[in-house]
């Protein structure tokens, strides 16, 4: 018992495999490993604790990941004692409790624990969300089964007679969870428990499913978590903590403890881990809509509802209702569908889709980005060919619709559109940062610079007097946003991406229908540091670093105003160490010096 501790983390468990499927066999089997030996310490403390007592029932119970077998080497045990003594005889419950807890205490083990009454497992439940997860899975290790098979159901089904109230509260504490975290296939170091598309999220799925509201595909949902729990175990064993948040410092550690391999290896493993994260993600906006929209038909009169809602007499289903938004588009139950599936093979018509996602926040719905998938995957959205003039529009309509592209854009992303569009996108997505100010991958900075760069045009964010935003040429400024980094990708992985994307984004826009704005593209692409920079490591007041960042834009005013709303775009996007107070004073005070010696020369 003493070593149990050291035995979790000094377990060998077998590696996943490393390539481009993660493999939920091993990993799985290790945690079954790591659950036994917890079970058999715990159950046999609890033998010696209650072999002289006549107490009864009594039940000891795993609650939390070791109780669905998806504890790691130093994860935390949680567990909860169930008797059903009355209030004047808990006391030998108590010392009882601390007879099988010492143990585990003087032998190091971290432990949680609760001492409850069925009745008062319904009360917690009912007031605590955390808790009610956790006792929807309690797990017998020792004492009765009954009891604690009758408390699950009791809580199940308190559950399910307040669903509407419990889904809402559910809600509340995901959405401000996913506001503080972010999305786990886009910041450069996932809290993989919390983020949306962490395991917390699977956890919410599970209690939205025990509402009887609505479900998830369990076997594709579970995999990824399987093998987001694969790199947890990697993490602890690497930092022998117990944490879930995969910081910079040990991601090519984990990544060589999994088998990752190459110059590439952390990237792959992030790439894998941001694959698992979309997975969870989207089936969790799946269940989470079908959760929302079943509560109508939930409760009194839910029955009635449901048997006088008017369907079709040829249809099996009711008739959906499309609010038509034009150019064949469509809103249904709060989602854009097209008002013909073919369309989803319509390159024109998923830019018109994609746009309008964008500004008005209506997501597309899982149904069209699955179509949309399905012409991806033909070849239908290949950027292959050059674009039409009126696409090349469409595009650029959709990059400047603010803060609402960041949201459709990885949506679209999901259905592999963005690498449909501009095939070197790939080597970006979910590609981490090197700097240690990002706090988003690069795919997400690049997104999120054209979002702030859409923002800014529209007069919607602060502008520094005297530049005049209207010498900015919308389209310059916009496309160079989203490529700006387009350089990071391998082998070096950005060292000296300015260069790179330089040589890469004439390309990329002659194919798009774009050509026509290339050449100034090009020049803010390989000179966009250039401000930033000279800011600051140079001199302001120094001649030499005004005509530097002159000459990096040909002394040109429209090129100048662009530069300067690029470099704060990305700065902004970057994260708030990247734009902070001082950073940005020394950035504005050298673009007004810059600015006010172009105007008298």
């Amino acid at each position: 018992m003493t070593r149990l501790g050291e035995a979790l983390l000094d377990l060998d468990p077998p590696h996943p495999l490393a390539g481009g499927e993660w493999d939920p066999g091993p990993g799985r089997a290790f945690r079954r490993v790591i659950r036994g030996l917890v079970t058999s310490a715990l159950a046999e403390v609890w033998a010696g604790a209650t072999r002289d007592t006549t107490i009864g029932p009594l039940s000891l119970c795993l609650v939390g990941s070791f109780a669905r077998a998806e504890g790691g080497p130093v994860s935390d045990i949680d567990l909860v004692l169930l008797h059903e003594m009355p209030h004047r005889l808990e006391g030998r419950v108590l010392d009882l409790a601390r007879d099988v807890l010492h143990p585990l205490w003087d032998a190091g083990v971290s432990v949680d624990h609760s001492v409850r009454t069925p009745a008062q497992c319904r009360q917690v439940a009912a007031d605590d969300l955390p808790a009610l997860t956790g006792l929807l899975d309690l797990h017998v290790v020792a004492g009765s089964r009954e009891l604690t098979d009758a408390v699950r159901a009791s809580v199940g089904s308190d559950l399910r007679r307040a669903a509407p109230t419990r889904v809402d509260e559910l809600l509340t504490g995901a959405r401000e969870r996913w506001a503080d975290e972010g999305d786990l296939d886009r910041v450069n170091e996932p809290d993989l428990k919390a983020c949306r598309g962490g395991l917390r999220d699977l956890d919410l799925m599970r209690a939205l499913a025990a509402t009887w509201l609505t479900d998830y595909p369990h076997d594709r949902v579970e995999d990824a978590a399987s093998f987001l729990l694969d790199v947890r175990d990697s993490l602890q064993r690497v930092t022998r903590r117990h944490t879930a948040k995969l910081l910079r410092v040990h991601q090519g550690a984990v990544a060589a403890d999994l088998g990752f391999a190459g110059i590439d290896a952390e990237a792959d493993l992030m790439r894998m881990v941001a694959r698992a994260g979309g997975e969870i993600a989207a089936a969790t906006e799946a269940a989470v809509h079908r959760a929302l929209g079943a509560r109508e038909a939930w409760g009194p009169g839910g029955l009635r509802r449901r048997i006088s809602r008017p369907r079709s007499p040829r249809l099996p289903h009711p008739v959906a209702h499309l609010d038509q938004l034009g150019f064949g588009v469509a809103v249904s139950d709060d989602a854009l569908v097209f008002t013909d599936a073919a369309l989803a093979r319509d390159p024109s018509a998923v830019l018109e889709l994609a746009g309008t996602s964008a500004r008005t926040g209506l997501p597309p719905s899982s149904a069209t980005l699955d179509d949309i998938a399905s012409g991806v995957r033909a070849g239908a959205l290949s950027g292959t060919g050059a674009w039409s003039s009126h696409r090349a529009h469409l595009f650029l309509d959709f990059l400047g619709a603010g803060k609402g592209v960041i949201p459709t854009w990885f949506a679209l992303d999901r259905a592999g559109v963005p690498a449909a569009w501009i095939p070197e996108w790939e080597a970006l997505r979910s590609r981490p940062q090197r700097a240690e100010f990002h706090r988003w991958t690069v795919d997400r900075h690049c997104v999120g610079t054209v979002a702030e760069m859409g923002v800014m045009l529209d007069g919607r964010a602060d502008w520094l007097p005297p530049f005049d935003r209207s010498i900015i040429d919308r389209p310059t400024a916009l496309l160079a946003a989203l490529l700006h980094d387009v350089g990071k990708r391998p082998p070096d992985g950005g060292v000296d991406h300015p260069r790179i994307g330089a040589s890469l984004v004439g390309g990329i826009l002659e194919r798009m229908g774009m050509g026509e704005w290339a050449p100034a593209v090009v020049s803010l692409v390989a000179r966009h540091l250039v401000l930033a920079q000279a800011a600051t490591t140079r001199d302001p007041d120094d001649p030499a670093t005004v005509a530097e960042v002159l000459d990096a834009v040909d002394r040109d005013p429209a090129l100048l105003a662009a530069l300067v709303a690029l470099t704060r775009a990305d700065s902004v996007a970057a994260g708030e160490k990247a734009w902070n107070p001082w950073r940005a004073s020394l950035v504005n005070t050298l673009a007004r010096t810059c600015w006010e010696t172009l105007a008298r020369e």
